[in-house]
């Protein structure tokens, strides 16, 4: 009896230690400046600390203010506001304190506008711009000089805790000047930062330029050479001719970027020569251009004849934006897109759930990694050893944290000089991307390093750092046109682009821009080219071996026979995913009396009553001009399956269609347009009789029409 008593007693004393230990509370968190004034939460978070733990609790991103946080009543807590990337000042919640709300204050923010002058100090630069960042490398707002050389006024949080600071970058056009730090803000004051950076407004010393043919030096002697640079900051132009010696110089230059060509009485020499931004700063005087002899150069037709499409997420790093760069990547997962990720190699490791994410699809062949060198600083104009460290020492931190080694590479700012081309080469890379906006260069090298720049974007950066979204029509035509003109297309995409609120501000995912980045998803893969990484961008094998490794199909010399008829295919036929505008074009045709063969995605078909009764209203069977095809279970491409995977598939396929429809189709479009000889060794079984699919996608001719088991009609 005691020892049942000892029983019961734990029982009961254990229910109830159980129910004390998760008393589950809603505390509000208000945050007030010390003014009493109610604090902005835009740029402002909360990281919570339960007892002594040294690792958070939550960390939040305040949506609100007041915000609210659930905790267990039963423990202490610390709360630490940040504004602005700053330690604000903490609160804390004692144990079974019964609080509803929770009161903290902080320092009002401080005020500070910049004027920034050339080196003497005393000529302020008109059209700086100065960007200001907090600890963590976090951008929190621009602003460009007027003609006196000042920026509009800045107010963030003041710094309060010791080594908190703001640092201000300073541009002269695409040109880096100057990194001014430390800047500190007291609260409630306003204040102006003098900068004062190392750049002459006119180099007082002679600049030359020297062309070479390899290791030849070039002289007036072997041809009128003319070297033009435009201002990329005014527009302005000079020049000058190459001498006996082998020298242009140019006096009283401008500091500035500048862009560089160069002209000669051959145009077949003048396509040779590299496109070449050119710093001139006055730290150095001289500047030497190579020509490139071994591009593969093809004024008429496209270098690359892959017809294929890539996207490439530039910017992908630890903790900044990663809902959004994480919302981004699952969006590519599930539509089954290849997508190359740009990673900043000083930015990325720490941030478990970025980088998960990415070990996650890279496992699943989702994804691959582009290096996007050490930091967002160009590497144009800098010592070609600084730009080779920077690269190398991307790849290995690459290679620490996710086991794999890039061998293609984004440019920041998508600029490059030919130091960075022969760095990449003699480390084994094999694609350089940088965009057509900055270098339209378009070749290969010995058909082993490709320079495919990118061909369009989703936006554009604002001179406010705002990004100016792109409709999703002109990227459709801009990658059409690409594909035409050069063989390929490269969409760039950027994580801010996602992440801007109504106000302009970054902070969480914006659905909106992100459901308008899904929908362009689906119109590229209505396009008839292949979606790839960008590794993946280079010239395919000749299509004929492809399809006699794929579809070994034998082939004949007779005479082939002609049905002179034309035929219409509507793939990807769905429940619920715009089926009003399935309707409508199925009706189009039945309006014009034409007969229509409709490719459904048998697992996503049959439960939209509206789409499902009118495709069985229409089909041959009940006297309509409708014709069924399946396109199997999934999206995943056949030639991804091994045989009794792909009949599997295509026989449930078809019997979910004929259980909606009451019929059986007799005609098969492979996802994506891709089958092997697995594929054609399974039609007749499940009684196939035709197969479609596209001449892209490899299928040659000829094209059989009378006495065979399975027709091809691609």
């Amino acid at each position: 009896l005691n020892q049942l008593l000892v029983i019961i007693f734990t029982v009961i004393i254990l229910g109830i230690s159980v129910e004390e230990g998760f008393a589950e509370e809603t505390i509000q968190v208000e945050i007030k400046y010390t003014n009493g004034d109610i604090a902005d939460f835009n740029a402002m978070k909360i990281i919570v600390y339960q007892n002594f733990d040294e690792i958070p609790f939550i960390e939040k991103k305040l949506s609100s203010n007041p915000d609210s946080i659930t905790i267990d009543a039963n423990n202490r807590y610390k709360i630490e506001v940040y504004a602005n990337g700053m330690y604000s000042d903490v609160g804390y919640i004692q144990p079974n304190n019964k609080l509803d709300k929770i009161d903290i204050t902080i320092p009002l923010s401080g005020g500070v506008n910049f004027e920034v002058y050339y080196k003497d100090g005393k000529t302020p630069i008109k059209n700086a711009k100065v960007v200001l960042k907090s600890n963590n490398n976090e951008i929190w707002g621009d602003a460009l000089t007027n003609d006196q050389g000042e920026t509009r006024r800045f107010w963030l949080q003041s710094t309060t805790q010791q080594g908190d600071h703001y640092t201000a970058d300073v541009y002269l056009g695409e040109l880096f000047l100057k990194s001014h730090f430390p800047i500190t803000l007291s609260p409630g004051i306003a204040f102006t930062e003098k900068i004062t950076t190392n750049v002459p407004k006119v180099i007082d010393e002679l600049i030359s330029i020297n062309l070479f043919d390899g290791s030849k030096k070039i002289t007036s002697k072997n041809g009128n050479y003319k070297i033009i640079l435009n201002h990329i900051g005014t527009k302005e132009k000079i020049s000058s001719n190459l001498d006996f010696r082998g020298n242009a110089y140019f006096s009283n230059v401008k500091s500035g970027s500048y862009d560089v060509k160069i002209e000669s009485s051959s145009i077949g020499e003048n396509i040779l020569w590299p496109q070449r931004i050119i710093n001139m700063i006055g730290d150095s005087n001289q500047f030497n251009i190579f020509k490139d002899t071994e591009k593969n150069i093809n004024a008429e037709n496209p270098i690359l004849n892959c017809n294929c499409i890539s996207f490439r997420l530039d910017d992908v790093q630890d903790y900044w934006l990663s809902d959004t760069q994480i919302r981004i990547i699952d969006l590519f997962e599930e539509k089954n897109i290849p997508l190359s990720v740009g990673v900043i190699g000083n930015a990325i490791g720490q941030d478990d759930e970025i980088t998960t994410k990415i070990k996650e699809n890279l496992d699943a062949d989702n994804i691959e990694i582009v290096n996007h060198s050490w930091d967002n600083n160009v590497l144009v104009g800098i010592d070609s050893k600084i730009q080779k460290e920077k690269i190398l020492k991307t790849n290995k931190k690459i290679f620490d944290v996710f086991g794999v080694t890039p061998t293609a590479f984004i440019p920041p700012q998508n600029l490059y000089d030919e130091n960075t081309i022969r760095i990449l080469i003699q480390n084994d890379f094999s694609h350089l991307i940088g965009h057509v906006e900055e270098n339209i260069d378009i070749f290969s090298i010995n058909n082993y390093f490709y320079n495919v720049p990118a061909t369009s974007e989703t936006a554009l950066l604002a001179d406010d750092s705002n990004w100016e979204l792109n409709d999703n029509t002109v990227i459709l035509e801009k990658t059409i046109q690409s594909l035409s003109e050069n063989g390929y297309a490269i969409i760039m995409l950027h994580p801010q682009e996602f992440s801007l609120d109504s106000s302009g501000k970054y902070g969480e995912p914006n659905e909106e821009t992100l459901s308008s980045l899904s929908l362009l998803l689906d119109s590229i893969t209505q396009l008839d080219s292949n979606l790839v990484k960008i590794s993946n961008v280079k010239p395919n094998e000749s299509i004929s071996s492809k399809n006699s490794e794929e579809n070994p199909i034998e082939k004949t010399d007779d005479e082939i026979d002609s049905c002179n008829c034309i035929a219409f295919r509507l793939d990807d036929v769905q429940d619920y995913w715009l089926n009003d505008v399935q309707i409508k074009i199925i009706k189009t045709f039945l309006d014009k009396n034409t007969p229509l063969t409709v490719g459904i995605l048998a697992n996503a078909f049959g439960n939209d009553q509206k789409l499902t009764n009118f495709v069985k209203e229409n089909i041959i069977e009940n006297g309509g001009k409708i014709e069924v095809a399946t396109k199997g279970i999934g999206l995943t491409p056949f030639t991804n399956l091994n045989k009794n995977e792909q009949n599997q598939n295509l026989k449930e396929s078809l019997d979910l269609i004929e259980e909606k429809l009451d019929t059986r189709s007799k005609i098969f479009i492979p996802p994506d347009n891709k089958f092997n000889s697995d594929t054609y060794e399974i039609l007749e079984e499940n009684k196939i009789t035709h197969i479609s699919t596209s001449l892209i996608a490899g299928e040659t001719p000829p094209f059989e029409f009378q006495n065979q088991k399975i027709y091809r009609f691609p």
